[in-house]
């Protein structure tokens, strides 16, 4: 909204559209100096072509894979995108995921708001402790650095697998040990993935990998 109210106030005519097609983006791109997408936007080539006055598409995501930016090169159209923006957030979600998961929290909230709750009981959803556990890290980014940092707060070890080794001093400063891939899945009490879909990355976990890796992690 802020965003909106600014480009308003400089007397800028702009389509808002609630419901994104590709019909009525190839409508409005005709006509645009300017797109700004959302993550869940595709702005594909032939819409990407069919823009005559288009000198940016501004990514309202920290990907940009739903762009077709190399149309938009050969046009010379600015790309943009919001790197960093969303690290914490992502890292706290990766967390609640993970607590929710190891306490049960999802099965507990459905079994109380269903009646089913009688009183305490030792084992009622008991869940285990991530003191003491390995987290494993596939992809130490910004969004995997800012989970190992939680992660040691919950007193676990962190190791981590990277496409490329990190600096000795920045692995001190976040706790974290680089290991092999084999030996990621092999040693993680829980993993999380953090990398980029790729051409490297995409089907590195399949059933060959969850089989490697413990039973109940």
């Amino acid at each position: 909204e802020a965003g909106l109210k600014i480009l308003r106030a400089r007397k800028c005519r702009v389509v808002v559209e609630a419901c994104f097609t590709s019909e009525r983006l190839m409508k409005n791109i005709r006509s645009a100096d300017a797109v700004w997408s959302l993550l869940s936007h595709p702005v594909p080539r032939p819409a990407i072509e069919a823009a005559t006055r288009l000198k940016i598409i501004a990514n309202y995501a920290v990907g940009y894979n739903n762009v077709d930016w190399k149309a938009a090169r050969k046009k010379k159209i600015w790309v943009t995108h919001t790197p960093g923006v969303l690290t914490d957030a992502t890292a706290d979600l990766t967390w609640a995921l993970i607590l929710a998961v190891t306490r049960h929290l999802v099965e507990a909230d459905a079994f109380t708001r269903a009646g089913k709750f009688e009183g305490w009981a030792s084992d009622l959803f008991l869940g285990s402790g991530l003191q003491g556990k390995t987290l494993g890290i596939f992809g130490m980014g910004r969004i995997g650095r800012a989970v190992a940092v939680r992660g040691k707060a919950f007193g676990m070890n962190i190791i981590y697998h990277n496409r490329s080794r990190l600096a000795a001093s920045v692995e001190k400063k976040f706790g974290a040990q680089h290991v092999s891939f084999p030996a990621l899945l092999r040693l993680s009490d829980g993993l999380t993935i953090h990398a980029p879909l790729t051409k490297e990355t995409r089907g590195c976990f399949g059933k060959k990998e969850f089989a490697a890796m413990k039973r109940g992690a």
